[in-house]
């Protein structure tokens, strides 16, 4: 074999790792790319519920008193819109602390909703394990159980 027949081996060699790893990088940033996109999102659904939680404070704080059906309605799918964006949140920042605590802080102000019997049956099997356990274990830390 010549030299030239060894150097168009080696080039066709070279020309397949360079092709494996451009396809490996553009791989890698569809996925950093779908990443930031899952944040954005996420972000945009809490900013999202706090518009509403000033547009409805009364919701935000579950200062309901003697609520009509229509407001009790109301506030439960509020805080489906905070469950939503909450969750959508804790996926992408799973182990952000500040994250986190903004997001136990707000699932507090809603403990006596979230910890009625009938509402655990449902989160349970509406929200993701890990989600449900996030939430188990921010109402056992609210104050003022």
């Amino acid at each position: 074999m010549t030299r030239l027949e060894k150097a168009g081996q080696l080039s066709s060699i070279g020309t397949a790792f360079l092709a494996v790893v451009g396809l490996w990088v553009a791989v890698l940033q569809i996925r950093a790319s779908e990443q930031t996109q899952r944040e954005a999102s996420a972000r945009d659904s809490y900013k999202e519920y706090l518009k509403l939680a000033m547009e409805k404070p009364e919701f935000a704080e579950a200062r309901l008193g003697k609520s009509t059906t229509s407001t009790k309605a109301s506030y439960a799918w509020f805080v489906e819109y905070f469950l939503y964006s909450a969750e959508q949140i804790y996926q992408s920042f799973p182990n952000d602390k500040e994250w986190n605590f903004a997001l136990s802080e707000q699932i507090c102000y809603h403990r006596a909703y979230l910890k009625s019997p009938e509402y655990i049956q449902i989160r349970k099997s509406q929200y993701a394990p890990e989600f449900s356990a996030f939430i188990d274990k921010a109402l056992d830390t609210c104050k003022g159980k």
